[in-house]
């Protein structure tokens, strides 16, 4: 029998050969052998540096956990370490931050020194990010040249001020929030970077206040 790391047969966790002695209604015994095979599982995801990913864990608590790479994640999980949750008998799960996942594998350890392998397939997509020029004057053309970087289209807060007076949603000015399909048009200058080019048509000097910005891949930035 094979199982995935984190799954259970009959209550076994991990890998061995198990013996049972199962009694029949009538009351007569018999002896079965089970040889259980414990697999590596993975975890397979594409997400955001700021989102999490989720690690499962058999056996007994604490865990012990080895990655492939150095990298800054909990090496304790359970008992005096990252905190773990209970699914089922034996079986744990932790909401591990992703932050920038770069490793392949991780060995697993739990307290009766019994070890496991978790395979790593993740794909972390980046920040997105904007910026807007420190001041746009009408006296230089009033046009606002702001770079974006992430996947489009972008979707971004701001607030704007005239001549000095308090922020306001951009879009109390007639300003849009899209940035790519649907939106402002975008023009590429790198691998995952862009320009694009807002006609305030203000006639007074303009400063912004970015809040946020999500992009075509529901990351976040600010």
């Amino acid at each position: 029998i094979e199982i995935i790391y984190g799954e259970t047969y009959n209550g076994y966790y991990a890998s061995g050969t198990y013996t049972e002695v199962l009694t029949s209604a009538l009351g007569c015994d018999s002896i079965a052998n089970l040889t259980l095979t414990v697999n590596p599982n993975t975890i397979t995801a594409a997400t955001c540096a700021s989102d999490s990913i989720i690690m499962t864990f058999a056996g007994v608590e604490p865990f012990t956990v080895v990655y492939s790479e150095d990298i800054d994640l909990p090496n304790t999980f359970g008992t005096g370490g990252y905190p773990i949750t209970l699914i089922s008998p034996n079986i744990y799960q932790a909401k591990v931050p992703v932050k920038n996942l770069s490793i392949s594998s991780a060995t697993i350890t739990d307290d009766n020194k019994i070890k496991n392998t978790t395979l790593f397939a993740i794909t972390v997509n980046p920040t997105p990010t904007i910026e807007f020029p420190q001041i746009v004057d009408p006296c230089d053309g009033g046009d606002i040249l702001v770079t974006l970087s992430g996947v489009p289209p972008f979707t971004v807060e701001y607030n704007v001020s005239e001549s000095g007076k308090a922020f306001v949603p951009a879009s109390k000015l007639g300003l849009g929030s899209i940035f790519g399909e649907g939106g402002y048009p975008l023009t590429k200058t790198g691998s995952n970077t862009y320009s694009a080019i807002i006609p305030s048509g203000s006639a007074k000097i303009l400063t912004f206040e970015k809040i946020s910005i999500e992009d075509g891949n529901g990351c976040v930035g600010k």
